[in-house]
């Protein structure tokens, strides 16, 4: 896995975390992100700046 793999994947990770817990600020808090990075990363995933890539969480989207 790459370095940008890695990045992409805690990307997903803090998105699907959130979504789980139902709580923003407690998912950044434990991914380590801010919530303006959160909602930046969620505005270009939700956007469509996603480019197909499987991920090894089985992901086919990602964002950088």
């Amino acid at each position: 896995m790459t370095t940008e793999e890695k990045i992409i994947k805690n990307k997903v990770g803090l998105l699907r975390l959130a979504e789980t817990l139902g709580i923003v600020s407690q998912a950044c808090r434990v991914m380590g992100y801010s919530r303006e990075s959160f909602y930046r990363f969620k505005e270009l995933y939700e956007m469509n700046y996603c480019t197909p890539y499987p991920v090894a969480d089985g992901v086919r989207d990602y964002f950088a």
